[in-house]
């Protein structure tokens, strides 16, 4: 690993400690939509300017791929389990068909955040050592935030078996996300930003479908 890639390492854990600190002082003070609404944009343009100081090619096709994945997620995922009741977002703020604004925002900086980890892995231990970190940090992080969402009055599910507010079938379709993860993030170093924008659709698609197989198992 080059000096560069270190630091690189470095920033984007550095963000995830913030996210993840962040994300509990909201919790902690009931902070609704426009804390996570602060959060986010905050994280994201942590990530933005370091992508411009650096030029860095991958961080940027990450960041890409994660905002057209958090866009179609928005548009079809969601839309999907809020229909069936399940999952609630608190009124306030801007939305997006069912979802508050801040959710594109905050899947751009978490999809960023577990892919980079994703692609360093395999780097250094290969494609089969990336599918196992990615999928079990996509199942452990990504629903601490939906644990912490519904003290922090962002949203929140019901009618379906949880562990400490997050359902089953919530920490089920997450670990789905994170096991497709390094399949969408190996090409992107060699790929033009264009081709981010593909690979991003389809895993915003997946979105979706891991997230109904996942409730169908454990919903």
């Amino acid at each position: 690993m080059t000096l560069y890639d270190d630091k690189r390492c470095k920033f984007v854990l550095l963000t995830m400690v913030l996210s993840l600190a962040g994300a509990i002082v909201c919790a902690m003070i009931r902070g609704g939509w426009q804390s996570a609404t602060v959060l986010n944009v905050v994280i994201d343009t942590m990530l933005v300017g370091y992508i411009v100081r650096h030029r860095d090619g991958l961080l940027l096709r990450l960041l890409i791929m994660a905002v057209a994945a958090g866009v179609v997620e928005v548009a079809i995922a969601d839309p999907y389990f809020v229909g069936n009741g399940t999952l609630v977002y608190l009124r306030g703020g801007p939305f997006v068909i069912d979802s508050p604004l801040y959710m594109p925002l905050g899947w751009a900086y978490v999809l960023l955040q577990i892919g980079y980890v994703a692609w360093w892995v395999m780097q250094q231990k290969g494609t089969t050592a990336a599918i196992v970190v990615s999928t079990l940090l996509g199942g452990t992080n990504i629903p601490v935030y939906e644990a912490l969402a519904r003290r922090a009055s962002w949203w929140y599910y019901q009618d379906v078996p949880m562990i400490i507010g997050a359902p089953y079938y919530v920490i089920l379709g997450e670990a789905f996300i994170g096991l497709a993860l390094p399949f969408i993030v190996k090409p992107l170093a060699t790929r033009s930003p264009i081709s981010s924008i593909w690979l991003g659709l389809a895993l915003g698609v997946w979105t979706l479908v891991s997230g109904v197989l996942a409730f169908r198992i454990a919903g």
